[in-house]
This record gives structure tokens, C-alpha cells and sequence, in this order.
């Protein structure tokens, strides 16, 4: 079994985590290598002498984003490179991320260390004792399905305000700004109906009517 690996510079984090939540690390060493601060210096002068084959044994990539010193940006390019090519899960988190941010094709995943170091660390670790590491646990919790939805919903009703005037609209743009491939990707949802690459108003109004309707339902699966 491919492990999950765990790359931060800065052990006192992990260390606050631990002391804040009760949650110690080592419980879950059997499906994850810490690399912190020794194992992390042995790393980084790997990764300084470029040499990468040591992240062929695991599926999932978690880094800090600024761990790298002065070959930062080369060594997340090549973390980048091998993940795609490889079909691994890549997961960025910073203090400076703002936003928690989904891609996919790769899965890959931008999250704040204060998200990323909360109780949805522990869940994700859980759940991938018996199933294939979900990062999207990390983003979004247990409920990731429901709160993926709702964030989508976000996304598609501020930019049916922004563009409220509008009868067609573009349908890459729409894709852009609100992040549907994730639902199209992720829940296997039916991608709204367009018409020569342009969306119409009311067809968006209808998928959002849809997309209600099914955060009600998963809700009462919940409750």
C-alpha cells in the first residue's frame, strides 16, 4: 500500500496541533511518513541534489508551500510534474492561501494551515485506513459532498448577480469563475445545457434550483 507523505519545515506546528486538539500524528504512521525536522532536512537536500524518486512510494503529496528556501518554485514545478504524471493527489498549504481551492485531473488542493491543521486532518487519516485518501475530506470535512455543493452554489449565485443583465453568457467563462467542473467531475453531475459554447440565464437559474434540491436531499441523509 502506497503511503500518504507529510513534508513541514516548521515542526512547532505540528506540535501546537497535537498540544490544541489531542490529535498525536504518530497514531496514523502506518498510512503516512512524517517529514519534519531531521527527516525534512534529509529530504530537502534530496530534493536540492534532484533527486525525486523517493515520492514514487506514495499516492498523496502534502506540502508546505513555502518549505524550499531558495529552489522553492523549482521544487514545487517538479512536485507539479511528477503528480500529473503520475496520477498522485497533491495538497499545498500556506498561511498565505487565502481560499481553500479544489482542482482536478490531477486531484490537487490549496488550503490555509489553519484548515489544513484542524479536525478534518484527523478524519482524512481515518477514513484512509480502509479507503483511497479523499483530499477532499482536507477541504471540505465529512460531509465533503454537501459542503462541496454549497460552495458551488456560492460561486454560481454571485455570478448570476454579476451578470443579472445578461441573457447568454459564455460558458467557459462561467466554468472559470464558478468551479462547476468539480460537481461535474466529483458528484458525476450533468453538465448544464449550452448552445454553441453559451449558456442562457434561465437555464443557470434552473441548475440552481437542481442543485438545491439535491443539497436537501444529501442534508436529510445526514440528519
Amino acid at each position: 500500500m502506497k503511503k500518504i507523505m507529510l513534508i513541514d519545515d516548521r515542526t512547532e506546528r505540528q506540535i501546537l496541533f497535537s498540544k490544541d486538539t489531542g490529535i498525536d500524528l504518530k497514531t496514523y504512521s502506518n498510512i503516512f511518513d512524517n517529514f519534519t525536522a531531521e527527516s525534512y532536512e534529509e529530504l530537502f537536500k534530496e530534493f536540492k541534489d534532484d533527486k525525486f524518486g523517493r515520492l514514487d512510494n506514495y499516492e498523496v503529496i502534502i506540502t508546505h508551500r513555502s518549505a524550499y528556501e531558495e529552489i522553492n518554485s523549482k521544487v514545487i514545478d517538479k512536485l507539479k510534474e511528477i503528480c500529473k504524471q503520475q496520477k498522485k493527489s497533491l495538497v499545498f498549504f500556506s498561511g498565505g492561501i487565502s481560499a481553500t481551492s479544489l482542482a482536478y485531473n490531477p486531484d490537487s488542493l490549496l488550503i490555509n494551515s489553519k484548515s489544513f491543521y484542524s479536525h478534518n486532518l484527523k478524519l482524512f487519516f481515518e477514513n484512509s485506513v480502509d479507503n483511497r485518501p479523499n483530499i477532499k475530506i482536507l477541504a471540505f470535512g465529512e460531509h465533503w459532498k454537501v459542503n462541496l455543493l454549497l460552495n458551488i452554489l456560492e460561486n454560481i449565485n454571485k455570478f448570476i448577480g454579476d451578470n443579472k443583465d445578461e441573457e447568454k453568457i459564455d460558458y467557459d467563462d462561467f466554468k472559470d469563475k464558478t468551479e462547476i467542473d468539480s460537481i461535474i467531475n466529483i458528484l458525476k453531475f450533468q453538465e448544464p445545457k449550452t448552445t454553441y459554447d453559451f449558456i442562457e440565464m434561465k437555464d443557470l437559474k434552473n441548475l440552481v434550483a437542481d442543485l438545491n434540491n439535491k443539497i436537501k436531499k444529501k442534508v436529510v441523509l445526514y440528519v
